[in-house]
């Protein structure tokens, strides 16, 4: 069987990661000897073993003189675990296939070093197109400092969210919502503004199947008006992103009833953007999502923030008078004509990344 095989394999293993990993990567190894898998593993949680160690460790036979596949190139670091280059030396693996090298700038290629001057024979690069798209958001954090940002938003056939200011409208299917779980139990935070908490009033919880703990939920409220009563509100994993325009009495408010604010800059629309996803990269916050409404999408298109776009199309027509997706409708059309698509329920689901 091809190296491409068993690379598939191993990424499918690091795909149960996704949710619980972060900060660090999804990752698959699978060992293979005289073309079968001997053992396999994946990075379950962050501080727990990494895939190459799960892998060597689930082998039911003698793994000297084997191949590890494994998707993102091995750690030679001391962490919470030990370098996994070492423990690839000591089991006696005799060539490692990569699927991409490590993106942070710092440490890329030092694990494919390693590995060689243990004598271990190694190959970079085979189906790295999709080990690098498994680790995207882990890989923007890693470069840049900030999260990868991803928007996720339903709009109607003529491009609005809602059928009129201060209205919740259901836009889209049953199928739709599952889908928006699924997104929501991949990141580590989810953004709202003001606006959606006063007029859906939701938890923004994780309700997928397996679902693992709610992700950060963060409201962009500069001057404290959401009610301290809402649902969002409800669970310990939530912060109010203010400004210094907030008064003493809105403060003291939040204060009183537990929920953390966090002063940022103000812009001329709002809160700083680029200080609040400063703040969010040095909490090893590595994904958001962004859901909503239309002024904070519009914040974070405008300042070309959004790495990756999930929209959600209905077939409904809400009519002039209804609210607009965003300022630049041109642009929106654009992303979608661009998108990969596919049909989800009775909606279009759109991917652009």
């Amino acid at each position: 069987m091809s190296d491409e095989f068993f690379m598939r394999r191993a990424i499918t293993l690091a795909e149960r990661g996704v949710g619980f990993t972060s900060p660090n990567p999804c990752v698959g190894a699978v060992v293979v000897k005289d073309s079968r898998i001997i053992g396999e593993g994946y990075h379950r949680k962050a501080g727990m073993p990494h895939a190459e160690i799960e892998a060597l460790r689930s082998c039911i036979e003698d793994s000297s003189k084997a191949t590890m596949y494994v998707t993102l190139e091995p750690c030679t670091h001391e962490g919470k675990t030990p370098p996994c280059t070492s423990a690839i030396r000591d089991a006696g693996i005799k060539r490692v296939v990569i699927g991409t090298r490590d993106p942070n700038p710092n440490v890329s290629g030092n694990g494919a070093m390693q590995l060689q001057h243990y004598g271990i024979e190694v190959t970079v690069g085979v189906e790295e197109h999709s080990c690098r798209h498994l680790i995207r958001h882990f890989a923007r954090w890693a470069t840049v400092g900030i999260p990868s940002v991803i928007c996720k938003v339903a709009v109607s056939k003529d491009y609005k969210i809602a059928a009129a200011v201060g209205k919740r409208t259901s836009i889209t299917s049953e199928q739709a919502q599952k889908e928006v779980h699924t997104l929501r139990h991949a990141v580590d935070a989810i953004i709202v503004g003001a606006g959606t908490v006063a007029v859906d009033d939701p938890f923004l919880t994780d309700r997928s199947e397996g679902a693992k703990s709610d992700p950060l939920r963060i409201i962009l409220d500069g001057t404290l008006r959401t009610s301290v009563d809402a649902n969002v509100y409800k669970d310990a994993n939530v912060f109010v992103a203010a400004t210094d325009k907030a008064s003493e009495t809105q403060k003291e408010k939040f204060q009183m009833a537990g929920i953390p604010i966090v002063i940022f800059p103000k812009e001329d629309d709002g809160i700083s953007l680029p200080s609040l996803l400063a703040y969010l990269g040095k909490k090893q916050i590595t994904s958001l999502l962004v859901e909503g409404g239309g002024r904070t999408i519009d914040s974070f298109m405008r300042k070309n923030y959004i790495n990756e776009w999930h929209i959600f199309q209905s077939t409904d027509i809400l009519g002039p008078e209804a609210v607009d997706i965003c300022s630049d409708i041109v642009v929106f059309k654009s992303i979608i004509k661009n998108a990969e698509s596919r049909p989800c329920g009775r909606d279009t689901y759109f991917l652009a990344c």
